[in-house]
């Protein structure tokens, strides 16, 4: 249990990981703050994202104990029978195939943007969890009890812990190693594409994964 007035966990950054992370923190009885300094678009469905998720059964699992698969699923999730994964700079490739391992499908292709919401959404649900939006951190205080997120707004946020989820230019990061780690270079990437335009998700069958360096494998996209 917290000490009155204090949080357990501050997340900074409400993308996939960051939502998902202090959702799954506070349904575990944790006090949990999430700050973001936008409000996520509302995922629309007649404005398909190509960028998209392959999820495998227990990434659906994770998201239906974190009560955001039901809502994602009511949306738009069109399950995948094949899958295909190959790495750019060469070697083998590898087939899975829901009829050879006797399953309907092998997971569900999921807009990155309909998730997105949906977490957003189910954060503002969890009443163990405070959302701090528009605000961005400004600066960290950490001691030995504990930490200080101090907010553009102001607001200082005590936690146990604070987790920074805030992406590729992370505020979190430069604050706490400042130009060390911030410009480490990440030359590994991948990319998912579903066999389908994006005008017919719900046709998707065939989702491919490719795997290489940053010279153009990150690439997510819908493919005819």
């Amino acid at each position: 249990m917290s000490r009155r007035g204090q949080l357990d966990l501050v997340v900074v950054g409400a993308g996939v990981v960051g939502s998902a992370a202090a959702l799954a923190a506070a349904r575990d009885g944790l006090r949990v703050a999430l700050v973001e300094a936008h409000t996520p678009p509302p995922w629309s469905a007649d404005a398909p994202d190509l960028r998209v998720y392959a999820f495998a059964p227990d990434n659906q699992a994770l998201l239906e104990d974190l009560g955001a698969w039901a809502p994602v699923r009511a949306a738009r999730a069109h399950p995948y029978r094949r899958m295909r994964v190959w790495d750019a700079a060469g070697g083998g490739e590898l087939d899975f195939n829901a009829d050879a391992l006797g399953r309907g499908h092998l997971g569900h292709i999921v807009e990155h943007s309909l998730l997105v919401d949906r977490l957003w959404a189910a954060c503002g649900r969890e009443p163990h969890l405070q959302r701090h939006c528009p605000d961005t951190l400004q600066a960290i205080e950490q001691d030995a009890d504990g930490v200080t997120a101090v907010l553009a707004s102001g607001q200082r946020l005590r936690a146990k812990l604070l987790l920074g989820a805030d992406g590729a230019a992370s505020a979190v990061r430069g604050l706490v190693d400042g130009d060390g780690l911030a410009a480490l270079p990440a030359d590994r990437s991948a990319g998912v594409a579903a066999g389908g335009r994006a005008s017919q998700l719900h046709r998707l069958d065939l989702a491919r994964r490719r795997g290489g360096t940053r010279t153009g494998a990150g690439r997510r996209r819908i493919q005819s």
